[in-house]
């Protein structure tokens, strides 16, 4: 090599070094290395290339100083083909049979720009991407607090009108007198029955003030349904 190393090509001269320094394995070692290699997800299809010729020298080349034979081109092209991580990609460039893996990449290399072009940005659909997906930390769920204590809460009426005072809750809606509401028809039964009672039926005033009295109730408690059927929508 010393006395021919002024004729020979680069690449060879690199290959020969590579043989003599790097680390020995079996020649079936890296043939089964060389059978099981695809690319990597952070790998660009340059750096592929790359990778899968310096296994293909470990599992076809005989000696240091030979290179790859035209078969032994022709099944690592394939599968530089087969093991691309794009495999629509890898697929149009092994239908279009290329004769080196320079061809083969430039094959790949324009099927994506032509489908970017076309149809966009594709998703990755390689199984590596998809654990990688899976794996990612989940998202945060930020919810809103109830700043109402849970004691206080247990006590507050339906009756939305009031405040919390000194920690407890305080209705400030207007009392209705029980006495003067009528609501059921018990009550209006009772009331029946006292004034038929007397013997006598009750004063214009008395009537007047009993009447509204009792629109008072009902316009107090309809205010409060109105009120509960607007905070819970």
């Amino acid at each position: 090599m010393l006395r021919e190393g002024r004729h020979i090509p680069l690449r060879q001269l690199m290959n020969c070094m590579e043989q003599r320094f790097t680390s020995k394995h079996l020649r079936e070692t890296a043939l089964i290395r060389f059978e099981n290699a695809k690319q990597r997800i952070e790998e660009s299809i340059e750096d592929w290339a790359k990778r899968l010729h310096h296994l293909a020298l470990y599992a076809f080349e005989e000696d240091a100083g030979a290179g790859l034979f035209k078969r032994d081109i022709k099944q690592m092209v394939l599968k530089f083909c087969i093991g691309c991580a794009d495999k629509e990609a890898g697929l149009y460039a092994a239908n279009m049979r290329p004769d080196s893996l320079d061809e083969a990449t430039a094959y790949i290399l324009q099927y994506q720009f032509n489908h970017a072009a076309v149809q966009g940005r594709r998703e990755d659909r390689s199984p590596e991407a998809a654990v990688r997906s899976v794996r990612s930390p989940p998202r945060r769920e930020y919810r809103r607090r109830d700043v109402t204590p849970v004691r206080n809460r247990a006590e507050r009426p339906q009756n939305p009108k009031g405040s919390i005072r000194g920690g407890e809750w305080r209705d400030d809606s207007p009392r209705q007198d029980s006495r003067l509401s009528i609501n059921s028809p018990q009550d209006r039964r009772e009331v029946t029955t006292s004034s038929r009672g007397r013997g006598a039926e009750p004063d214009q005033p008395e009537l007047k003030n009993l009447l509204e009295s009792m629109m008072a109730g009902l316009e107090c408690r309809l205010g409060t349904m109105i009120d509960d059927k607007s905070n819970q929508y």
